[in-house]
């Protein structure tokens, strides 16, 4: 099998979910009522509401907390009749053995994607790090990491290799 294949059908899916919730959403919003200009004034720009009631803006490079864009995505996928389990508990391994402590990513999806969801100005190596240390722990071979703060959706998908199974 080679390398490239290996779950890219189900990637695309997961990132064109990915794309049609920015698409709704937008990127660069913030929660917690209008963000202040200059000049004291505010400027709703989305006006739509959150189940809490809470009011939505628009802000270039803003932020909405990561758990709407999740819970976005979650609908969406269901919405496209994708398996996933949110918040859902992976093994954690240590040199060959199980621990106790369980790694929660954002997503688990088609039981083998790691997704982790951020809604940030732009992805670190900090980010892709932090991912491929949840893959190496979990021993998944394939993870996504998308962020919905920046203008477009950002995404990466990243491979470990030596976690891939023959099928």
């Amino acid at each position: 099998m080679k390398q490239k294949e290996y779950l890219s059908d189900e990637g695309y899916a997961l990132i064109g979910a990915a794309f049609e919730v920015h698409r709704e959403l937008g990127g660069g919003l913030i929660e917690d009522g209008a963000r202040q200009r200059g000049d004291g004034e505010s400027k709703d720009l989305l006006g739509s509401r959150t189940a809490g009631g809470e009011r939505l803006k628009r802000v270039p490079f803003g932020r909405l907390k990561e758990q709407i864009y999740q819970e976005s995505l979650e609908w969406e996928l269901g919405l496209q009749k994708m398996p996933f389990q949110s918040k859902e508990e992976l093994n954690v391994y240590y040199k060959g053995h199980i621990l106790n402590k369980r790694y929660i990513p954002d997503l688990h999806v088609f039981g083998e994607l790691v997704v982790e969801l951020k809604a940030v100005k732009a992805l670190t190596s900090e980010h892709e790090q932090q991912l491929l240390n949840y893959m190496h722990i979990t021993k998944k071979p394939i993870g996504h990491l998308i962020n919905f703060g920046p203008p477009s959706v950002e995404w990466k998908r990243f491979i470990l290799q030596e976690y891939i199974t023959q099928k």
